[in-house]
């Protein structure tokens, strides 16, 4: 483990296993952080700098104005192994993976040409309940392209959405409609 400027540590965004970061937990983990609670050491890739698991607690040091951080270096030999850590890191502890966040890490696996066994795996589930969930929380827009669905839409699982429905799954906060 080593200490390191926050400014040398990147945010990717794209590679984030969350579809959004949560901002009241965000600032549960800044005050927790400024009541003097020791943190887990962020994981970071050796090679490109940038964030596996810590995204919150980095955004949380910057906000409390930390200069420097403890970051456990990890090296890796492909996206697809840094991606799978990542998922695993983050479905594993502190806030859980929403099933949207889970249908998006099937996108990208499949991207990266994970194996299904190994991006199950790393979402601490099986194989089968990855199968279901490819079917409950995807769909294919009007271009036929695969896209994670919001709750709002529940039901449009393996259907294609028109333009409209994509529109509205992309606006939608994500809840059921009867909420």
């Amino acid at each position: 483990m080593s200490q390191i400027q926050l400014a040398a540590l990147l945010l990717d965004y794209t590679r984030h296993p969350r579809a959004s970061i949560d901002g009241q937990n965000g600032r549960a983990i800044a005050a927790a952080m400024q009541a003097g609670v020791e943190m887990p050491a962020i994981i970071a890739d050796r090679a490109s700098k940038r964030v596996v698991d810590g995204f919150l607690r980095l955004l949380a040091a910057r906000k409390l104005g930390e200069e420097t951080i403890h970051v456990i270096w990890r090296s890796y030999v492909s996206e697809a192994e840094i991606y799978l850590d990542a998922v695993h890191r983050n479905a594993g502890h502190g806030q859980r993976l929403t099933p949207y966040d889970q249908a998006r890490c099937l996108l990208r696996a499949e991207e990266l040409h994970i194996a299904p066994s190994e991006l199950a795996a790393a979402l601490t589930m099986t194989v089968e309940r990855l199968s279901d969930l490819r079917l409950r929380k995807l769909a294919t827009d009007p271009a036929a392209r695969l896209i994670p669905i919001k709750g709002t839409l529940a039901g449009h699982g393996g259907l294609q959405l028109s333009e409209r429905e994509v529109l509205a799954n992309e606006r939608a906060s994500g809840m059921r409609p009867l909420f």
